[in-house]
């Protein structure tokens, strides 16, 4: 019951009702004289962004005398490449919101500059980063920060703040220097695949090097790896079904394949039915580290979205406001998604009723789900638990022989 009560504080912190207070923001950009007005969730997810900057420069590192000044730290109390971009997304989001408390902000953008000089410090000759626990090297992990940071770059580009080739400068070299890794580097699981071909279309936005198309085409020819119950191969329903989603709309945005948004569709209209009541996904079913841990739908709320929005699906609305009512404040992370595309800022269709009446087996992934209103259970084969049943925040895990 603890565990559960933990992730309803959670979800309660991020209900809509705070939103009703906040204004919609209005503001005049020097550049072109569009007043730009934002949705009341975009602020709050701004304001949210804030509260992350703050908590992030607590871990840097700003004695001038110290070997890691410029950096920051992680749990470990390293200096590595993830938490530097850790900062770097979630400072310049800030640096160019309007909204921010961090708007234009001299402090944040010598920091983010120094990180920038010291992240490029860190980047291997041949373009690559390392993930210290266990890959180096690694072009997979080098994909997953400059899919993070392309997008940071060309919103920072785009903006109307000051000084900015401090950070622009160094942080694209380090970005080239990356996509150079890219055109050839391999991977390390069937997600990875989408991920490098998506740092890709990041990277073609900003330098139109065929080479990046070129190498994506090659990943693509492997074919999606999504089954006919509309599950990825890595069955992680938490995890890497909703990164493949969202990293397959880049690609089809970045290198205009409209035909992929047909597998994310496909992969969330069978998430429908892996909800438990309480707004949780069932995770039983995964081949991955997320197996069994208890999850919500933050992950998917930019895919949802964006195809709610491109689509007209009423269900894919709902989720929507299903993970705006149960975890908002975790899709914090996803900010640089929707400040760089204001399409995403119109108002969802109208929601069409998800479905809490079923019983459906998706036989690809040894489970089958039932629901039945406020109820709901997993039967699972070839798992030592082979039972789960939810009642709202009453949850039976997992029931196995002995």
């Amino acid at each position: 019951m603890k565990r559960r009560a933990f992730i309803k504080k959670n979800g309660a912190l991020t209900l809509l009702a705070p939103f009703a207070g906040l204004p919609i923001a209005s503001f005049e950009s020097s550049k072109d004289n569009i007043i730009v007005n934002k949705p009341k969730w975009l602020l709050q997810m701004i304001s949210n962004n804030d509260l992350s900057v703050n908590n992030i420069l607590s871990r840097y590192v700003g004695d001038i005398h110290a070997v890691n000044y410029g950096a920051v730290l992680d749990g470990n109390e390293m200096a590595t490449a993830h938490s530097i971009t850790s900062f770097l997304k979630t400072g310049i989001c800030a640096l160019v919101s309007p909204e921010s408390q961090f708007y234009d902000s001299q402090g944040l953008r010598e920091k983010l500059a120094l990180s920038c000089d010291f992240i490029l410090g860190l980047q291997n000759d041949d373009g690559t980063i390392d993930l210290v626990s266990t890959n180096f090297h690694s072009t997979p992990d080098t994909g997953f920060i400059v899919k993070w940071l392309a997008p940071v770059w060309r919103l920072l580009d785009q903006s109307a703040v000051t000084q900015k080739q401090v950070i622009l400068a160094p942080l694209k070299q380090f970005l080239i220097n990356a996509g150079e890794a890219l055109k050839i580097g391999g991977i390390h699981t069937p997600n990875h695949r989408w991920v490098v071909s998506s740092a890709l279309a990041e990277l073609y936005k900003i330098k139109q090097d065929e080479a990046y198309r070129t190498r994506a085409e090659e990943w693509l020819s492997e074919q999606i790896d999504l089954d006919e119950d509309g599950q990825f191969e890595e069955k992680s329903s938490y995890i890497y079904s909703s990164l493949s989603d969202r990293v397959l709309i880049s690609i089809a945005r970045g290198f205009n394949k409209p035909e992929l948004l047909e597998y994310v569709a496909k992969n969330l209209k069978m998430n429908l039915y892996y909800l438990h009541p309480n707004g949780e996904i069932v995770t039983e079913a995964s081949g991955r580290q997320d197996n069994s841990r208890i999850g919500t739908l933050e992950n998917y709320y930019y895919p949802f979205r964006f195809m709610a929005l491109k689509t007209g699906d009423g269900q894919f609305a709902a989720a929507c406001k299903l993970i705006e009512e149960t975890c908002f404040k975790k899709t914090t992370g996803f900010l640089y998604y929707f400040l760089e595309d204001p399409s995403l800022w119109e108002k969802l269709p109208a929601s069409k009723a998800l479905p809490v009446n079923y019983a459906k087996e998706f036989r690809n992934s040894n489970l089958i789900r039932v629901r039945r209103g406020d109820y709901d259970a997993s039967i699972l084969s070839g798992s030592t638990v082979f039972f789960t049943f939810h009642k709202k925040e009453l949850a039976l895990q997992g029931m196995r022989f002995a």
